[in-house]
């Protein structure tokens, strides 16, 4: 039950003010693994657990990298794709994107787990309301 509680705290507090303030416009990343690789400024070393807020436009929410280009695997209405410089945005998109997966890996070897929280999942009391249950979920999983 301990671990429980822990988890609880830690979305109802300090994570639950930062995905707040995040939405909001201020974020920032801190450390890293390494001396490369930043970790996300929601950090929960007890649980082992990173979380991190991402923009549904540059992070292209619903898109990934299959090696040769961006395929869409979802439908974000956040993640738009200009219409105009396609060749820039494309090559911004990808890099993007491949940098996400190569933290993603680096945290994991590192033994992290992580959380990404989509832009579009802060958007309402709502979807917020869920997405703080989808992390508490995990990191009372986490906390054991």
């Amino acid at each position: 039950m301990h671990g429980h509680d822990d988890a609880r705290d830690a979305v109802e507090g300090d994570v639950g003010d930062t995905l707040a303030r995040h939405a909001a416009g201020d974020a920032r990343e801190e450390d890293a693994v390494g001396e490369r690789i930043p970790l996300p400024r929601l950090r929960l070393p007890k649980c082992r657990a990173l979380i991190e807020v991402r923009g549904c436009f540059w992070h292209q929410h619903g898109w990934e990298w299959n090696g040769r280009k961006l395929v869409q695997t979802s439908i974000c209405p956040t993640a738009t794709r200009p219409k105009s410089n396609r060749a820039f945005w494309n090559a911004k998109f990808r890099r993007n994107v491949c940098r996400d997966a190569e933290h993603e890996k680096a945290w994991a070897a590192d033994g992290w787990n992580l959380i990404v929280v989509w832009e579009c999942a802060l958007k309402t009391e709502k979807e917020r309301e869920k997405t703080f249950a989808f992390i508490l979920r995990h990191l009372e999983r986490w906390a054991r």
